[in-house]
């Protein structure tokens, strides 16, 4: 085999592993929103079936249920609330000692509450503890919320801007991380329309899960818009939710990424990034 004829045999290999390899991303890419599409249409399957079986008793007034307008005996409640885990100790809904569903009539599904942590009334609006499901989704499945409770899910944007644009809400992140459990808490919390892209609200900052200032932890990401990986609205070159696996409040990339892989919370008093193995996100009503 002559010189020029071994340069042809190169460059034809070369070709032919550079088609393959194209081949192969496509057919990822291919099969990533197959898998997409069939999580979101068993999560919507699984809603229907539960809305089918739960027997709902739709309120005069979005507050007819509340504890303070109730006397007597106690009906199912349509939102969690303080209090809640002993005036509903014997419900068949407690999924265990800490957590419970209730209808929640605001946005007309079953919420998952966290009846206990400070009082108890919590509305989880996200959980990643067994790392069962990808969160690398796209805009409709982070607009209408993934995943089953109790394991691991995304409540939906449109759910939390409704809850939260009626009245005022505050925000708890629990994380359990390298050595010990922590969390954060704000003194409020709104998610705006989708038109605003989900634009990030929040108030003050408190807790263990530091913040030493405005650019670390949840608090940077105050202001931001929601990216995915088919919507970017962050304000970096690179494509964040792409580059880190999930949908979240995205800017230069992140100080607390708690969709993303793996889970992220920056502490600017140390100068390091502290890694969870399991975070929940919850809100409650003030």
């Amino acid at each position: 085999m002559t010189l020029n004829q071994k340069d042809g045999a190169s460059l034809t290999l070369a070709s032919v592993r550079q088609l393959i390899t194209q081949a192969v991303d496509r057919l990822e890419n291919k099969m990533d929103d197959a898998i997409s599409q069939l999580q979101e249409n068993l999560n919507n399957q699984t809603e229907a079936i539960r809305d089918m079986l739960v027997v709902r008793t739709p309120p005069s007034s979005r507050d007819l249920q509340d504890p303070s307008n109730m006397s007597g005996k106690r009906s199912r409640p349509s939102t969690c609330y303080r209090g809640m885990a002993s005036d509903l100790a014997n419900d068949t809904s407690k999924i265990d000692e800490k957590y419970q569903t209730v209808m929640n009539y605001d946005i007309d599904r079953e919420v998952m509450c966290d009846t206990q942590t400070d009082g108890g009334g919590w509305i989880l609006i996200q959980r990643r503890f067994s790392h069962a499901i990808s969160f690398k989704k796209p805009w409709l499945s982070y607009k209408t919320g993934f995943g089953v409770p109790p394991g691991d899910f995304w409540l939906g944007n449109d759910a939390l801007h409704n809850l939260t644009y009626k009245d005022d809400y505050e925000l708890r992140v629990d994380g359990n991380g390298e050595r010990s459990d922590f969390y954060a808490q704000y003194t409020s919390f709104k998610v705006d329309s989708e038109s605003e892209g989900y634009r990030l609200r929040l108030g003050a900052h408190s807790g263990t899960l530091g913040e030493s200032s405005y650019d670390s932890g949840l608090s940077y990401h105050n202001g931001l818009k929601f990216s995915t990986v088919d919507q970017d609205n962050d304000s970096s070159s690179r494509h964040c939710a792409q580059t880190y696996d999930g949908g979240w409040w995205y800017g230069d990339c992140y100080r607390a990424n708690l969709n993303g892989q793996p889970l992220k919370w920056y502490l600017r008093s140390s100068l390091y990034y502290r890694t969870l193995y399991s975070v929940e996100m919850k809100i409650r009503r003030l």
